[in-house]
C-alpha cells in the first residue's frame, strides 16, 4: 500500500501532504501515515479477536473435559466390569480419549456446517442491502476447514487426556461398588 501511495508522487518517506492540521506546528497529515495508523487498528483489532477467540477456545476445552469427567462418573461401573474381565489400563484410556476426539471432531464439523450455513445467510442479506450486486459469492477455503478440524482433533486430545487417566487409573473393586 505504501508503494503504491509513494510511486505516483515520489520516493519521499513523509508522504504527501493532504491536510494540514496546525499550521503553527507545521502538522502534515499525509496519505502514508493515514496507512501506517490504519495497519496499526488493523494489528490492534486483529489482537483482540485473537485474544477473544483463544479465550473462547480455553473455556470450550475445559467445557470438553467437564463433559468428559462425568461421561467416566456415569460409566464407573462399566469400568469396573471392563477390568475385572481383563480390560487393561490402556485400554479404558483409549476408550475416553476416543470419546473426546469423536466429541470435538463432531463440533468442528458442526462449525465448519454452520459457518457455511451462516455464511450464505449473510451474503443474501448483503444482496438485499446492496442490490447493486446482483450475487456475493460464498467463499469456503478447504485448508481453512481441514486446519479447524484437525484443531478440534487437537483439543479433543488435549483437554480429554485427564478424564482418560481418571477412568483408567479407577481401581476395579471401588469402581464396581460405584452407585450411579
Amino acid at each position: 500500500m505504501r508503494r503504491i501511495l509513494k510511486e505516483p508522487f515520489g520516493s519521499s518517506d513523509k508522504g504527501i501532504p493532504i491536510l494540514q492540521v496546525w499550521e503553527g506546528v507545521n502538522y502534515h497529515w499525509t496519505a502514508v501515515a493515514t496507512v501506517e495508523r490504519m495497519e496499526h487498528i488493523e494489528k490492534v483489532i486483529k489482537i483482540a479477536l485473537g485474544s477473544i477467540a483463544g479465550f473462547s477456545l480455553f473455556v470450550s476445552g475445559i467445557s470438553i473435559m467437564n463433559i468428559c469427567l462425568v461421561s467416566v462418573g456415569e460409566k464407573t461401573q462399566e469400568i469396573g466390569l471392563r477390568k475385572s474381565v481383563g480390560a487393561k489400563q490402556i485400554h479404558i484410556f483409549w476408550q475416553f480419549l476416543t470419546e473426546s476426539i469423536a466429541l470435538c471432531f463432531c463440533g468442528g464439523i458442526l462449525g465448519i456446517v454452520g459457518g457455511w450455513l451462516v455464511a450464505h445467510g449473510m451474503a443474501r442479506l448483503a444482496i438485499r442491502i446492496v442490490p447493486i450486486v446482483p450475487e456475493w459469492p460464498v467463499v469456503l477455503s478447504l485448508p481453512w476447514m481441514l486446519t479447524s478440524v484437525l484443531f478440534s482433533i487437537f483439543m479433543g486430545i488435549s483437554f480429554g487426556v485427564y478424564p482418560a487417566m481418571q477412568a483408567a487409573r479407577l481401581p476395579p473393586i471401588d469402581a464396581l461398588r460405584a452407585e450411579n
